[in-house]
């Protein structure tokens, strides 16, 4: 292995095991502040919990152009 991959290596298992730290020291300091009891959520969050989130946007998006991708070489080839 070259002097350039190793000295990127090391610095990719840094920010790695920095990363795997300070995420640990988060979900701790969570923990202890929120205790066991969960807050209420609110009525319009509830009510657009998965109208206005963008993971299941970027996925119906994704599939729909997916489908016209399909449906496109479908109907160009056949």
């Amino acid at each position: 292995m070259s002097t350039y991959m190793m000295i990127l290596s090391l610095l990719v298992l840094l920010i790695a095991a920095i990363g795997f730290v300070y995420t640990l020291k988060v979900t701790r300091l969570q923990k202890t502040l929120k205790g066991n009891q969960d807050t209420a959520i609110p009525k319009d969050v509830q009510e657009g919990a998965y109208k206005r989130n963008p993971i299941f946007l970027s996925y119906i998006i994704g599939f729909g152009a997916l489908l016209l991708f399909i449906l496109y070489l479908f109907f160009k080839f056949y």
